[in-house]
């Protein structure tokens, strides 16, 4: 059970850090 847990967190992490990633790059596209 702990396994999944930190396995489906790491996961959720690892979305969150693509996502913030992405929204950065629309950031930088849309000002230059």
């Amino acid at each position: 059970e702990l396994l999944e847990v930190s396995k489906s967190r790491r996961e959720r992490a690892r979305n969150e850090a693509k996502l913030q990633r992405h929204m950065l790059r629309i950031k930088i596209g849309s000002r230059g």
